[in-house]
């Protein structure tokens, strides 16, 4: 057998032999290549995966978030470590360079890329950004605190937080966050729009136009810091100079509701009853859905007498707002207003919806009970006046619960609620009047004659508004037998 082999072996050809040696050398140097040519490739992948990232991004930039992910995709595929990727990914996950996005995803990746690298603090920043969407605040803020600890230079993280903060209610601690990132960038105009907003949430009108001031020397363009200051400004009655940066928000971003929102508000102050309807019926075409432009405008309808209208804009908010009381409350007094068959039973529908909502809205108690006392129902009209005046006790609720009281056959206790009106209103020449009735209804003549006096004079008093009881009074006065 083993000559055999050899004699085989010997037969074989010097040249096939020579062959089969080449090829086994080339053998090997192709898996060196190929291992050298992997070798390379793991080497040069994390920068070749951050190129895929700024592309990704650039992309994104641009509006197209679909390719982008498919790059970064690309981009982690090369480079799985790389939380650089990941968060890119989850930035673009989450709306970056788009309108809208997916929060979740974004936090899967931005989870992915703080596994990968626990110290990375644009990860939480991101991720915070991405928790904000969610509606989730408070995870929000623990992600910028995060990322703060981590870079105490971040000054994103500080005006995000701030953001936060301030959604939250905290406008305290975001003003500080704001200041944080001011002494990191004084040079931020968006930093300054935010902590002046934040002033003019706390009711610090002064603080709030600086700011703002300051935000649009640096940034000219910016339609919301005009429009900020704008609210400042009419806070301290500067109307003029709210009108003002209200036209310039405008101009700069002529699709701006809340600006033509304002601005109708302003104009109805100032009694410009045609501009405010202008302003609110372009906020509602450019943002149909705006509930409180909707209820601002029926208010405009409802001034003109136009109660139809009034009614068709405030059943709009409803719908759009069904817990919001005073909606119902004003609807409720548009059909009041409006006085049609069946108006006055809506109304009380809405009242009592508006209380259902609100308990403590006492103009509703104080509403349903003029109508509980037109219908002759005097028993809910003094529930309601009690309520109303343990809410707030005013004149004009004791004067109703007196009318109410007297009106029942009850004029004693008539009188002692007229005696808390005329001590909070001395000038009321109704109560002085409804008193003076009240004491001719239990006998004292004399001192309704003195009541009834009273109110003649203080009713022909120049700019009383209560001349219209004049003659009224002048017919009780000489049934009684006085001058």
């Amino acid at each position: 057998m083993n000559m055999q082999n050899d004699v085989m072996l010997e037969s074989t050809p010097a040249r096939h032999r020579t062959k089969a040696a080449t090829l086994v050398i080339w053998s090997a140097v192709a898996v060196a290549i190929a291992a050298l040519v992997a070798a390379l490739l793991l080497a040069v992948a994390p920068a070749v995966s951050a190129e895929y990232v700024k592309i990704g991004l650039e992309m994104a930039e641009q509006g197209e978030s679909e390719t982008a992910i498919k790059t970064l995709d690309w981009a982690i595929r090369l480079d799985p470590q790389s939380a650089y990727a990941y968060t890119a990914r989850g930035m673009v996950y989450g709306g970056f360079g788009a309108e809208a996005g997916d929060p979740d995803r974004a936090i899967e990746d931005f989870d992915r890329a703080i596994e990968l690298e626990p110290g990375y603090p644009d990860a939480y920043l991101k991720r915070g950004v991405a928790y904000e969407l969610k509606g989730d605040t408070e995870q929000a803020i623990a992600d910028y605190s995060r990322a703060i600890e981590l870079d105490p230079g971040l000054a994103e993280a500080y005006e995000n937080r701030g953001l936060s903060r301030g959604r939250a209610g905290d406008h305290d601690a975001a003003i500080e966050d704001f200041g944080e990132a001011l002494k990191l960038n004084p040079g931020d105009a968006s930093a300054l729009r935010n902590r002046g907003n934040a002033y003019l949430q706390k009711g610090l009108y002064d603080k709030a136009i600086d700011d703002l001031t300051r935000s649009v020397e640096l940034e000219s363009g910016d339609a919301r810091s005009y429009y900020l200051r704008a609210l400042a400004e009419a806070e301290l009655q500067d109307i003029d100079s709210a009108m003002r940066d209200l036209a310039r928000a405008l101009e700069l971003q002529p699709d701006m509701a809340d600006a033509y929102d304002v601005r109708g508000r302003l104009y109805a102050v100032v009694g410009d009853v045609p501009a405010a309807l202008s302003d609110f019926n372009r906020a509602i075409e450019i943002m149909p859905d705006a509930a409180e432009s909707l209820a601002a405008r029926a208010a405009i309808y409802g001034f003109m007498d136009e109660y139809d209208k009034a009614v068709d804009d405030y059943s709009r908010a409803i719908g759009l707002k069904p817990e919001e009381a005073t909606h119902y409350f004003y609807r409720g007094l548009a059909y009041q207003q409006r006085n049609r068959f069946s108006d006055a039973s809506l109304a009380i529908a809405d009242y009592t919806k508006a209380i259902e909502l609100d308990a403590d809205l006492v103009e509703a108690y104080a509403n349903r009970s003029q109508l509980y006392l037109n219908a002759g129902n005097y028993e809910r009209a003094l529930q309601d006046l009690g309520r109303a005046i343990e809410l707030s006790p005013e004149a004009d609720y004791y004067r109703g619960r007196g009318l109410a009281l007297f009106l029942q056959g009850n004029p004693y206790a008539a009188i002692r609620d007229f005696d808390s009106a005329i001590r909070l209103d001395p000038t009321s020449a109704t109560a002085y009047r409804m008193r003076g009735l009240a004491y001719e209804a239990v006998g004292d003549l004399e001192q309704a004659i003195l009541d009834l006096q009273t109110a003649l004079r203080l009713s022909q008093a120049p700019g009383s508004g209560s001349t219209d009881l004049v003659p009224g009074i002048q017919q009780e006065l000489q049934r009684l037998g006085a001058d």
